[in-house]
């Protein structure tokens, strides 16, 4: 059997402000393992890193700001992030 594809899915929040977060967690909590390996970043920490966390997801908050006040620092975060982790695919919301 093949290793599990790499998954890196992003939430605009940190925090459950709408529909948008409680997909996303049941979308992560109904995965199947042996086909896919989530991961999680978040540009602020909140409840649904805490609860990706509980799941077992390795999640991580990078701070992205708008892309008017586009930071270095936040893509350099990002592209190591996904380099390390092997990611395969992006999910963005």
């Amino acid at each position: 059997m093949s290793e599990p594809a790499h998954i890196l899915y992003s939430s605009l929040s940190g925090e459950i402000v709408g529909g948008g977060q409680h997909s996303l967690l049941l979308l992560l909590e109904r995965l199947d393992g042996n086909r896919f390996r989530p991961f999680l970043i978040c540009p602020t920490p909140g409840e649904v890193v805490d609860r990706a966390q509980a799941m077992g997801i390795e999640t991580r908050v990078v701070p992205m700001p708008p892309l008017r006040r586009f930071s270095f620092a936040s893509l350099i975060a990002l592209t190591r992030f996904i380099r390390d982790r092997g990611i395969d695919l992006i999910h963005a919301d």
